[in-house]
């Protein structure tokens, strides 16, 4: 199977968020919960209180599981569009570098932006005319070389 940039960019980016998000759920909730055990050990005799207070917890931590939730399937979602946002140039020079070294040196890559990506697209269409280049200096010399051997003096 072969490696995607963008599923690893992807899922390193949902890893980082997911992570963040549970350790944040978790110590609301832990403190939520606390909170609620305090308030009740100091307001203990009303009968009342303690299923109204049980269900304020419960409604606080399921708020808070699905926000969540949420959050992590949000984060996905923009998480996987970065990432194949990032890597999609990456993987156009890759196959354009592929081409290349089968002998198309016709091919070129969109390199937008002024950033290091484009930098590299376009090292790579520079390498591409120089290749072309190279290619057809080569084939001239084999020309004349094979005329001049042809040729009698």
């Amino acid at each position: 199977m072969k490696h995607r940039l963008d599923l690893r960019l992807a899922a390193i980016i949902i890893s980082i968020t997911a992570g963040i998000l549970i350790v944040f759920t978790v110590i609301n909730i832990v403190t939520n919960h606390y909170h609620i055990a305090m308030y009740q050990q100091q307001s203990s005799g009303h009968s009342g209180m303690d299923e109204l207070n049980y269900h304020l917890e419960q409604a606080q931590m399921q708020s808070i599981i699905l926000t969540c939730l949420l959050s992590i399937a949000i984060a996905s979602i923009i998480g996987i569009y970065v990432a194949r946002r990032i890597s999609a140039p990456l993987v156009q020079m890759k196959r354009a570098a592929e081409m290349m070294t089968q002998g198309d040196w016709d091919v070129r890559v969109a390199a937008g932006g002024y950033d290091e990506i484009a930098g590299l697209g376009a090292s790579l269409n520079e390498l591409a005319v120089q290749l072309q280049k190279q290619e057809q200096l080569r084939r001239n010399m084999t020309q004349d070389i094979a005329h001049e051997l042809r040729t009698p003096p």
